[in-house]
């Protein structure tokens, strides 16, 4: 039996309906639909704000450096001298920079002081020049101060801490040695008791290139050997011929020098070279021989300087080339302490004409000049020849004793070659000393001692490397953005979880004491039957409620989920 709802309050005769804000017209304060919308709201604003943490941590986790900064220049200076330096901009991205400008200056006591503005090489991501130091420089500390600038690249300040000295250390050349496995296995022969045959390169050994060996006969003590020899080529490619071990050509027969040496030089068309050197007698029959295993660097680049010698102030012709006509070669000048001291710019390319550099008037020793194709990071592939400047006649005794004691300095050195005997070696230094050489055994004495140095390198000193600093600086960005987003899905999630409970909760509630006020007019007509219904009502609203917070706790993992995903994308990248 079916009753229609009484009304809420009978209008008297000839009253009208009153507006919305009577006591029977629609109430937005109280309406369900209010809440409602005001619980969609609630959700939707949460899933709003994880969807903006979803977003911050992606563009947080895409952040990476893209560009940093090396600086290649020497941090100890002498007032008044000249030095290289190289600054090379390393981009996450390859392709040309445009728009690059690199300028110098010096702080020190106050006053800042231009230096040079850079020449800009590497397709506008490096620059290199030489600087002259002011000779005003007072010794303690002093500032380098680096300014670049490029489109699409965040200006660089760089300052950087140097130290002007009166005397500057010197700093010990790096040893190179060939990284091919080639290098193992060496099956040169023993050294004879009596005649020690030693097969050297000038420098080191390159396939592709000319290249200078030089070949040095003595006796057991050290004491050159005069006569007639015959160099032989059982195996590999040089100076134009191609070895055979059952006939090989020769490369040279004749007699040695006044210290037994003999210079071949020519193009190297193999990586693996097997000389023979062989002892003739003055009927021309072979009397001692021996066979030298020699192997080639892993590089493109050679090198070659003429004069070999000069006095300071003069200059030198220096000739770079490489296998690549495309890639740049970069040229850094050492002088005798290792110093960075100048840069030839622009950066040769293919094959070019020999270039001149003077060297400075107060120099002395040893200038060595390395090429090389790799800016950041030159290695076993960099070339380098050495010339001697020196204040005494060029080509008199001594200018050669001068590098007859840089050998004494290196005779103890390690070196790829068997059975090297470092006594030997200083008992045929002490003969020089006493030989008679003509102008032409003095120029072939040299090319041997220069040559025949250790293989070393100094390589660009690198004042300051940018990447590390910045990636740690990264690192703490992306640090406190994990600490942001926890505090966000963590605190924002309890009080959106704890607040959306609370209404859950008081939603069903109120639902439910709406439902038993609907059927609370029926309670004295039916007691038993309104008990049955108010039980029925409860146990639906606890269901309701329980259910409820099932998916509180479904979010509840669901945002754990979303922070840990998001913390592993800030990690991996």
């Amino acid at each position: 039996m079916s009753r229609s709802r009484p009304p809420l309050r009978p209008e008297a005769p000839g009253e009208t309906p009153g507006p919305r804000g009577d006591d029977d017209a629609f109430d937005w304060i109280s309406s369900p639909l209010r809440r409602v919308r005001f619980g969609r709201i609630f959700v939707l604003a949460g899933m709003f704000g994880l969807a903006i943490a979803l977003v911050l941590s992606l563009w947080v986790s895409t952040m990476h450096v893209r560009h940093s900064l090396i600086v290649q220049v020497e941090s100890t200076w002498q007032p008044g001298e000249r030095l290289g330096i190289r600054a090379q901009i390393v981009a996450a991205r390859s392709g040309p920079i445009v728009g690059t400008r690199m300028h110098a200056a010096v702080e020190q006591g106050g006053v800042t002081t231009p230096l040079a503005e850079l020449a800009i090489v590497a397709d506008g991501a490096g620059g290199e020049q030489s600087l002259q130091l002011p000779a005003t420089l007072a010794p303690g500390p002093a500032t380098l101060v680096l300014d670049v600038t490029a489109e699409g690249v965040d200006p660089m300040h760089e300052r950087i801490d140097v130290e002007v000295v009166a005397d500057r250390p010197a700093r010990a050349a790096r040893p190179i040695v060939a990284g091919s496995t080639l290098q193992y296995g060496d099956d040169s022969d023993a050294q004879l008791p009596d005649a020690r045959m030693v097969v050297r390169p000038a420098g080191r050994l390159l396939a592709g290139f000319d290249n200078v060996v030089f070949v040095r006969v003595t006796d057991g003590a050290g004491a050159p050997m005069s006569g007639t020899i015959e160099v032989t080529l059982p195996d590999g490619e040089f100076m134009g011929k191609t070895g055979d071990a059952e006939r090989p050509p020769v490369l040279f027969r004749g007699p040695t020098d006044a210290l037994g040496l003999v210079r071949l030089e020519g193009p190297l068309g193999s990586e693996v070279l097997r000389l023979e050197v062989r002892r003739l007698d003055a009927a021309g029959v072979v009397t001692q021989r021996r066979r030298v295993r020699l192997v080639s660097f892993a590089g493109g680049v050679m090198a070659s300087a003429s004069p070999e010698v000069v006095a300071p102030g003069d200059a030198i012709e220096l000739k770079v080339w490489g296998l690549s006509a495309k890639l740049p070669i970069y040229v850094d000048v050492h002088g005798d302490d290792g110093a960075f001291v100048d840069v030839m710019t622009p950066p040769v390319i293919g094959r070019e004409a020999p270039r001149p550099w003077t060297t400075p008037a107060d120099a002395a020793g040893v200038v060595q000049f390395e090429a090389h194709n790799q800016v950041t990071a030159p290695g076993e592939s960099t070339a380098f020849v050495r010339v001697q400047v020196t204040k005494t006649d060029p080509r008199g005794r001594d200018a050669l004793l001068e590098l007859v004691a840089l050998q004494r300095a290196h005779v103890d050195g390690a070196r790829v070659e068997r059975d090297y005997d470092a006594q030997l070696e200083r008992a045929f230094l002490d003969r020089i000393g006493t030989a008679t050489l003509d102008a032409e055994g003095v120029a072939r004495a040299r090319g041997f001692l220069l040559g025949t140095l250790p293989p070393s390198i100094f390589g660009p000193p690198v004042a300051v490397a940018t990447r590390p600093r910045l990636e740690q600086e990264l690192q703490v960005l992306q640090g406190r953005w994990r600490v942001a987003m926890r505090v966000l899905l963590l605190g924002g999630g309890a009080l959106f979880l704890g607040a959306m409970t609370l209404g859950m909760i008081r939603s069903h509630r109120r639902a439910a004491a709406a439902t038993l006020a609907e059927l609370g007019s029926d309670a004295a007509a039916d007691p038993e039957g309104y008990a049955a219904l108010q039980k029925q009502v409860e146990a639906a609203a606890r269901a309701g409620i329980w259910r409820g917070l099932g998916v509180v706790a479904i979010m509840i993992g669901g945002i754990a989920l979303t922070m840990f995903i998001l913390e592993s994308l800030v990690w991996v990248f």
